[in-house]
């Protein structure tokens, strides 16, 4: 009995976390530039889709493109420090990544009136500094958020 009633209380929390979650998809013209330690730089204006996923203690920016790092407020090994600093009119996450070899910062910011996004990344040992800036748009304009 006491199983069955463990498995109702998971079942019954976990469907309230799931739908409280909020994903909302982003289409977002961007202007991006990749600057090389060499000093050669890399210029390209391009759409990029953009998932933001949101529940009360969660937060994650997806960019589908491979020069753009994904960033959520979840700590796991590799995190050095997190940042959420979000509010009612934007999301912004700043997160400092340890991996064996190097330091990343991460800093993506979304304007939840005006949908302009603004992404930086750097590594501590030289590498790619990235820059990305434009404007976003809903794709699924029933979701009332944004």
């Amino acid at each position: 009995m006491k199983y069955k009633i463990f498995i109702l209380l998971f079942t019954i929390f976990f469907n309230q976390h799931a739908i409280a979650q909020t994903e909302i998809k982003l289409d977002c013209r961007l202007d991006i530039t990749l600057s090389f330690i060499s000093g050669r730089v890399e210029k390209e204006s391009k759409n990029v889709i953009i998932v933001v996923t949101q529940d009360s203690d969660y937060l994650s920016i997806y960019p589908y493109e491979s020069r753009l790092a994904p960033v959520n407020n979840i700590r796991n090994s590799d995190t050095i420090t997190i940042q959420n600093l979000s509010n009612n009119n934007k999301w912004e996450l700043k997160t400092k990544i340890n991996t064996n070899s190097y330091i990343m910062y991460i800093t993506t910011s979304i304007d939840m009136n005006n949908g302009l996004l603004d992404y930086y990344s750097n590594f501590d040992k030289g590498g790619i500094l990235t820059n990305a800036h434009g404007y976003c748009q809903k794709i699924d304009t029933s979701k009332k958020k944004f």
